[in-house]
């Protein structure tokens, strides 16, 4: 997926989404209504009206704090980053090894899948797949885990293998601060993360209704991808310095480099500035 479409992606979801462009909801309890009308014609007002949350030379901070604004650059970083990149970076965890080519596959799986243009099923941070391989990856700075959202990913790599064949290597990483690594599995509910069929034998959270009727619906794939999806967990620190050690062996004469090491370089330094990681600037 080229990075023009990422980048209309990230434009979709903040249409859909404008409290992260600092917009907050007005009730219709605060609403003054006369004749027809309220603060603006009442033909012009949906469900809910907006006003800036914060001012124009705080919005730059505040967006600092938002999970999903970190994740529009991992997004782009890896989506224009080469194979190689995505192997030494986010396979590696896994010990997984391949040469690709990979898609970064972000809402457009809701064609690949067929779920219809206005479902968002799974959410995922990133979804990464080859012809050997698919790889999700759930980024997270305060936001909590869980059963669920396991069982979610591992739905998500079903469908895909059910729409274009079987992996031979499937994987869930999640990137998390350095605090909430020690106790991330407990979080999520898991005793041991080789062994997460047993999540689907005690189902006893709320999932979304077209992941519950895919569950029914194809309950030995399921199964079968709970047995063979690795589950994996690094920090933003461990992510850092894998990507400054690649930087460091990139050959600055070639053109192609030259290349790799601004766009690596580009998301280091949001990173850095990037509030809730756990690193220090």
């Amino acid at each position: 997926m080229v990075w023009r479409r990422k980048y209309w992606d990230i434009v979709d979801q903040l249409y859909w989404s404008p409290k992260y462009l600092g917009l907050k909801s007005i009730p219709k309890k605060d609403w003054t209504r006369s004749e027809g009308r309220i603060s603006v014609p009442a033909e012009l007002v949906g469900q809910t009206l907006y006003s800036r949350k914060v001012q124009s030379d705080h919005n730059e901070a505040w967006l600092h704090t938002q999970e999903e604004i970190l994740n529009h650059f991992f997004d782009l970083t890896f989506a224009i980053a080469p194979d190689d990149l995505v192997e030494r970076i986010l396979l590696k965890p896994f010990e997984f090894i391949d040469l690709g080519h990979f898609e970064s596959l972000g809402r457009e799986v809701r064609d690949r899948y067929n779920w219809g243009y206005n479902e968002n099923v799974t959410q995922q941070d990133g979804l990464f797949v080859s012809n050997k391989t698919a790889l999700a990856v759930e980024l997270k700075l305060g936001s909590k885990s869980s059963r669920s959202q396991i069982i979610k990913y591992a739905a998500l790599l079903a469908w895909e293998e059910r729409t274009n064949g079987t992996k031979d290597q499937l994987g869930l990483l999640y990137i998390v601060p350095e605090n909430a690594r020690m106790d991330h599995w407990k979080k999520c509910g898991v005793a041991d993360p080789d062994n997460i069929r047993f999540l689907l034998e005690n189902v006893d959270f709320i999932l979304p209704p077209k992941i519950s009727a895919f569950l029914a619906e194809e309950p030995q794939l399921i199964r079968s991808v709970c047995d063979r999806m690795k589950l994996e967990v690094i920090t933003w620190h461990d992510l850092r310095f894998s990507l400054e050690t690649y930087r460091q062996q990139l050959n600055l004469q070639h053109r192609g480099d030259q290349t790799l090491d601004k766009l690596i370089a580009g998301f280091l330094d949001q990173l850095s500035k990037h509030q809730e990681t756990g690193l220090k600037s």
